[in-house]
C-alpha cells in the first residue's frame, strides 16, 4: 500500500479535527452542522477524513474551516480515487499515520467474515496500523464505525467512529478531536454528534 507523506503542516500545541465514514451521497447532502461548529470552536489547524467520504463535496465543506486531508475508504472507489489509501503526516518528532482500515481486498474480505463471527476486535486493526506506520506516535483509522481512543505502549490508536446519519447500526454517530499539546502530551476526544 502506497503511503503519501505530508510534512510540517502545523505547529504545536494544536488541535486536529478527525472524522470518518460520512457516507454522504453527491446529491447535495451536507455534513451535520455540529461537526463544523465544533471544529470551528476548537480552532482546529487541520482536518483529517479517514475514508468512506462518498462525495468530494464533503472535503470541500471541511476545507472551508481548515486545511483538509483525506484517505480513501472501501466505499470511495468511484468518488475519491484521487485520495491515497494511507497517509503519514510528520511534524518534527510527531508522526500521525492515517488510513481507513480496510486494507487490501483479501484482508478486507477476511476481516468482514471475522466481524460477522466475532464483532469488533481491535487487534485485527492494530496489526494493519503497526505494519503501515511503525514509527507513528498516533495511528488513525475508521471503517469499523466503532469509536476507539486508547494508548498501547505509548502509541495512541484513535478511531472517531462514524459521522454518518443515525441508523440501527450507528445509533450514536461521532467524530473526534486530537489535542496535541506536545510530542509527549497527546490525547484524543470522541464527540457525539447528537447529545
Amino acid at each position: 500500500m502506497k503511503i503519501t507523506h505530508e510534512n510540517q503542516i502545523f505547529n504545536l500545541p494544536a488541535r486536529v479535527g478527525i472524522l470518518s465514514d460520512t457516507h454522504l451521497n453527491g446529491d447535495g447532502s451536507r455534513l451535520n452542522e455540529r461537526i463544523l461548529k465544533v471544529f470551528q470552536k476548537n480552532q482546529v489547524v487541520c482536518i483529517i477524513h479517514l475514508g468512506d467520504i462518498n462525495s468530494l463535496d464533503v472535503l470541500i465543506q471541511l476545507s472551508s474551516i481548515a486545511p483538509t486531508y483525506g484517505v480513501r475508504g472501501n466505499r470511495d472507489l468511484h468518488h475519491a480515487r484521487v485520495l491515497p489509501e494511507a497517509m503519514l503526516l510528520k511534524n518534527g518528532a510527531l508522526e500521525i499515520g492515517a488510513t481507513h482500515g480496510h486494507g487490501p481486498m483479501l484482508r478486507y474480505l477476511w476481516d468482514k467474515a471475522q466481524y460477522y463471527a466475532h464483532g469488533f476486535e481491535f487487534k485485527r486493526y492494530r496489526t494493519l496500523l503497526d505494519s503501515l506506520f511503525p514509527a507513528a506516535n498516533i495511528r488513525l483509522f475508521g471503517h469499523t464505525h466503532v469509536p476507539y481512543n486508547q494508548y498501547h505502549q505509548e502509541i495512541l490508536y484513535f478511531n472517531p467512529g462514524a459521522a454518518c446519519l443515525p441508523s440501527k447500526h450507528d445509533p450514536h454517530p461521532s467524530f473526534g478531536i486530537l489535542h496535541l499539546e506536545s510530542v509527549d502530551r497527546i490525547f484524543g476526544e470522541i464527540v457525539q454528534i447528537y447529545d
